[in-house]
């Protein structure tokens, strides 16, 4: 088990146990890894989380960056094909925004139950 479990996991655990028990862990019938392995599972969840959230935050700003990049000379035509470009972008931003809003009440709302 000690090759799974993070220091921090088994340090959290031998200082949940002395919490319990005492410094001698006198009748303590639980092994200090089968309590480190619970809260390594926990870390571990809440790192795939973080990883993903910040995997979604990079794919949003990336798409936010190249919409709001701007476009060409040789892009456009004249004014009112330029206003029509900006705003079709503009949209493309706020759909995107409006989904990571979304994505970020679900996210939280999962977390709260």
């Amino acid at each position: 088990m000690r090759d799974n479990a993070s220091k921090a996991a088994l340090e959290t655990a031998e200082d949940v146990l002395h919490k319990i028990y005492g410094p001698d862990f006198q009748g303590c019938k639980v092994t200090l890894d089968s309590i480190a392995e619970i809260i390594q599972a926990t870390l571990d969840g809440h790192t795939q989380d973080s990883s993903a959230m910040l995997s979604a935050l990079r794919e949003v700003l990336e798409a936010v960056e190249l919409l709001s990049t701007p476009p060409s000379k040789s892009e456009i035509k004249d004014g009112t094909h330029l206003a029509r470009l900006l705003g079709e972008r503009a949209d493309g931003i706020r759909a995107i925004a409006a989904k990571a809003l979304e994505a970020i009440k679900l996210a939280q709302a999962h977390q709260s139950e």
